[in-house]
């Protein structure tokens, strides 16, 4: 705890971290927060290296967190008598509704500005491909592509990645 800060975040494979997150949390998750959100960020298709800012209402116009589960920062502190001090993760449950709840149990989160990319055509999440939302992600995806943009070697860096591995990487994955 002492080292970590007591912060916990659940990192999904199909997601890109701003490399300033652990700074901004530290930052600026105070003793009296349950952790922080990020509400706004992207969507990168590894497909075809397009990306769109999020939120858009022309792709996704809810906050990031609402689609993204890599998205919340938990504030632990094991010891404490309220199980949502103790881990706000157990009480909140799902990344789309912690601003909402933690405004309904009045406690106060953080919006953090750090901003991730949900990369999306990976395969890794098989609501793309099967289920009640396949539609849905097949639409969201054909949305990233026309309205995004081609991913650049300085996005690319914001989250400690090289354009061109990530190129090399994508065009294996489509072969």
């Amino acid at each position: 705890m002492a080292r970590g800060g007591g912060l916990l975040m659940f990192v999904d494979a199909d997601d890109w971290i701003d490399k300033h997150l652990v700074e901004s949390a530290r930052a600026l998750i105070g003793h009296d927060h349950i952790g922080g959100v990020t509400t706004a960020g992207f969507a990168t298709d590894f497909r075809t290296l397009r990306t769109a800012k999020l939120p858009d209402p022309r792709i996704f116009a809810g906050g990031f967190h609402q689609l993204c589960g890599t998205s919340t920062v938990a504030q632990l502190r094991p010891g404490h008598r309220d199980p949502l001090r103790r881990d706000p993760h157990r009480v909140l449950h799902e990344h789309y509704r912690w601003i909402e709840l933690a405004r309904d149990f009045g406690v106060p989160l953080v919006q953090l500005p750090s901003r991730n990319t949900y990369l999306i055509n990976t395969s890794e999440n098989h609501s793309e491909t099967q289920g009640p939302f396949a539609d849905w992600r097949r639409e969201f995806t054909r949305a990233v592509n026309a309205f995004g943009a081609p991913l650049t070697s300085e996005m690319a860096a914001s989250f400690g990645l090289e354009l061109d591995r990530i190129r090399a990487a994508s065009e294996a994955f489509r072969d």
